[in-house]
C-alpha cells in the first residue's frame, strides 16, 4: 500500500512537471506562431507598398505616354488615358501615405515624389496645352527645359524609396526567419524532458503522446508554408525588379530590333529553353509576319500567320494550345511541327488595334508558374512597340513630301551633304540628276491645280521605281532631283534618257479626262567631273538643266562647262 502511495505521488508529480512542462512548450509556440504571423504581416505590408510604388510609376509613364500619344496623332482615346492617369495618381497618393503611415521618413519621401510627380505633371499639361493651341509646333515650344531633368528625378527618387522598403523587407525577412527558428527551438527544447516524463508514464500520457505529436505536425506544417510563403513573396519582389528594369531598357531603346533584343534577354531568363516566336501585324492587319524567333525552334515555323489561325487573337485573350487534347491547338503551331506538349499565345495590341503575338512552346508547368510576369513583360512590350510604330510614322511624314511620296526637301540638305562627305572620303563618283516639268504652269492654269497634283504623282510613281540607294527628292513645285551615288556621269545619262522616255509615255487619267502628253527637261551634274564641292555640283546641274530648257525642252543635258551660261533673273 505505501509502495503504491509512493507511486501514485511520484506519478503526479511527473503528471504535475510534464503538465508545466508542456504548457511551457505550448506557451512557448503560441508566443513563437504570434511573433512568426506578425513578421509576415509586416513582410507583406512592405511588399504592398513597393507594389503601389510601382504602380504610381507606371501609372505616371502610362500619363505621359497618352499625352505623347495625343500630341502625335491627336487620339481622343490617348487624351482619355492621359487624363485617367492624371486622376489616378491623387488617388494614389492618399493610398500610399495610409501605407506608409507608420514610417515617417517614407512620409516624407512619398511627399516628396508626389511633389515632383506635381512638377511633372503641370510640365506636361503645358505642352498639351500648347499643342492643342498650336500643334506639334505649340508643343514644341511649351516644353519644359526642366522636364528631363524632372523626370530623371522621379525615377531617382521612386528608386530610394523601392530600396528603402527593400532594407525594410530584408530586415523583416531575418525577422521572420529568427521567429521561425525560435519557435523551433521551444518546440524542440521540450521534447527530451517530455518523452522522459513519459517513459516514466508511458500508458497514463499516451493520449498526450499522441496529441503532442499532431501538434508537431502542424508546427512543421505552418514552418512549411511560412517558408512557402516568404520564397513566394521574394520571387514576387524580384519578378517585379525584372520587369522595372525591363521597362526602363524599352524606353530607351531605339529601334523595333534593339527592343526584341531585350526581350529575348528578360525571357532567356524567366523561362530558360522555350521556343519563342515574335510576330508583328503589318499595317493592313489582315496577317501577320515572323519578326524574330529564339529557343528550340523549328525550321518549318509559320513565316506569315493569318488572324484565323490563332485561337489568342479569335478569343482575344491569352491561350494554352495542348497537344494531350484539352483545348484546341492554333494552327500556326500544328504547322510548326515542334515535340513541346504546350503553348502560349500572348496577344500583343494598343488602343490602336492589333501589334502582333507572342508564341511560346516549353513545360507546361513553368509556364504556367511565369504566367504572370510573362503578361506583365508583354504589357510592356506592347507599349513599346507601339511607341516605336508612332515615331517611325511621325519620322516617315517629316521627310516625305505628302503629294508624291518622295523624300522632301529639308531631307534633301541633309542626305546630300552625308553623300557628299562619303564620296569624297571612298574617292567614289556621284551624279545629280535636276529635273522640271516642261510647261507644267500652263497644265495648271488651265486644268487647275488638282490635274497638276494629279501629274506630280505620276511622275512620282515613275522617279520611286529608282535604286533603293539612290535619293529621289521633290525640290519645290514642278521641280524634282535625283542624288545617284556611285554613278559617273556616262551611267547618269542612261537613267536620265530612260526616266525622260517613260515620262514622255505616260498617259494619265483626270477625272475621266486624260491630261496632255508630259514631258521633262533634265540637268546632269557629276562629282568630280564638274565640281569639288556639292553646292557646286547641284548648281552645275540646275545650269544644265537651264540649258535643256533653253535648247527646246524635253532632252536630257549634261553639263559643260564651256557652253554654260547662268539663268536669267
Amino acid at each position: 500500500m505505501k509502495k503504491l502511495n509512493e507511486t501514485r505521488r511520484r506519478l503526479r508529480i511527473v503528471l504535475a512537471s510534464a503538465a508545466l512542462v508542456f504548457i511551457g512548450i505550448g506557451g512557448s509556440v503560441y508566443y513563437g506562431v504570434g511573433r512568426v504571423l506578425e513578421d509576415s504581416k509586416q513582410v507583406a505590408h512592405t511588399q504592398e507598398v513597393i507594389v503601389k510604388i510601382n504602380q504610381v510609376h507606371v501609372e505616371l509613364l502610362s500619363a505621359m505616354a497618352g499625352a505623347r500619344a495625343y500630341m502625335i496623332n491627336g487620339s481622343v482615346e490617348q487624351h482619355k488615358i492621359y487624363l485617367l492617369s492624371s486622376s489616378m495618381l491623387q488617388e494614389y497618393e492618399k493610398k500610399l501615405l495610409d501605407l506608409v503611415s507608420d514610417n515617417p521618413e517614407q512620409i516624407k519621401n512619398v511627399e516628396a515624389l508626389f511633389s515632383l510627380i506635381d512638377a511633372r505633371m503641370k510640365q506636361l499639361e503645358y505642352t498639351v496645352a500648347g499643342y492643342e493651341a498650336g500643334g506639334i509646333e505649340g508643343a514644341k515650344a511649351a516644353i519644359s527645359p526642366n522636364s528631363m531633368e524632372t523626370h530623371r528625378a522621379i525615377g531617382d527618387h521612386i528608386a530610394s524609396m523601392v530600396n528603402l522598403e527593400h532594407r525594410l523587407l530584408d530586415i523583416r525577412i531575418d525577422a521572420t526567419n529568427e521567429s521561425a527558428f525560435l519557435l523551433l527551438l521551444y518546440a524542440i527544447a521540450g521534447i527530451p524532458v517530455g518523452l522522459l516524463m513519459v517513459g516514466w508514464v508511458y500508458f497514463i500520457l499516451n493520449r498526450e503522446l499522441t496529441r503532442r505529436t499532431f501538434a508537431e505536425n502542424e508546427t512543421a506544417k505552418l514552418n512549411c508554408e511560412l517558408g512557402s510563403t516568404v520564397s513566394a513573396l521574394e520571387s514576387k519582389s524580384s519578378d517585379l525588379s525584372a520587369i522595372g528594369e525591363f521597362a526602363g531598357y524599352l524606353q530607351s531603346s531605339e529601334s523595333i530590333e534593339e527592343v526584341l533584343k531585350i526581350t529575348k534577354s528578360l525571357f532567356d531568363k524567366v523561362i530558360p529553353g522555350a521556343a519563342v516566336e515574335v510576330y508583328l501585324s503589318k499595317p493592313s492587319q489582315n496577317y501577320l509576319e515572323l519578326k524574330t524567333q529564339w529557343g528550340s525552334v523549328s525550321d518549318q515555323s509559320a513565316q506569315v500567320i493569318y488572324p484565323s489561325e490563332c485561337w489568342c487573337l479569335r478569343r482575344g485573350k491569352d491561350h494554352y494550345s495542348t497537344r494531350s487534347g484539352g483545348s484546341p491547338i492554333c494552327k500556326h503551331i500544328i504547322r510548326s511541327g515542334t515535340d513541346a506538349t504546350v503553348a502560349l499565345c500572348m496577344s500583343l495590341s494598343s488602343t490602336g488595334g492589333l501589334l502582333g503575338i507572342i508564341s511560346i512552346q516549353g513545360n507546361e508547368g513553368l509556364l504556367q508558374a511565369r504566367h504572370s510576369i510573362l503578361g506583365l513583360a508583354t504589357e510592356q512590350l506592347s507599349v513599346s512597340i507601339n511607341a516605336m510604330q508612332l515615331r517611325e510614322t511621325l519620322k516617315y511624314h517629316s521627310t516625305r513630301d505628302e503629294l508624291t511620296g518622295l523624300y522632301n526637301r529639308r531631307y534633301l540638305e541633309e542626305a546630300f551633304g552625308q553623300l557628299h562627305a562619303r564620296s569624297v572620303r571612298h574617292g567614289q563618283p556621284y551624279s545629280i540628276l535636276m529635273i522640271d516639268i516642261d510647261h507644267f504652269k500652263k497644265l495648271n492654269d488651265s486644268l487647275g491645280h488638282a490635274a497638276g497634283d494629279a501629274a506630280l504623282k505620276e511622275i512620282g510613281g515613275v522617279l520611286s521605281t529608282m535604286r533603293s540607294e539612290d535619293i529621289v527628292c521633290r525640290f519645290g513645285g514642278e521641280e524634282l532631283i535625283i542624288a545617284m551615288p556611285e554613278t559617273d556621269a556616262n551611267e547618269a545619262a542612261v537613267v536620265a534618257e530612260r526616266i525622260r522616255q517613260k515620262i514622255e509615255r505616260l498617259e494619265i487619267d483626270f477625272q475621266g479626262v486624260s491630261l496632255p502628253p508630259l514631258t521633262v527637261s533634265i540637268g546632269i551634274a557629276s562629282f568630280p567631273k564638274d565640281g569639288s564641292d556639292n553646292h557646286v555640283i547641284r548648281r552645275n546641274a540646275d545650269l544644265a538643266l537651264y540649258r535643256a530648257k533653253r535648247e527646246g525642252r524635253n532632252r536630257t543635258v549634261q553639263y559643260e562647262a564651256s557652253t554654260e551660261m547662268p539663268p536669267s533673273e
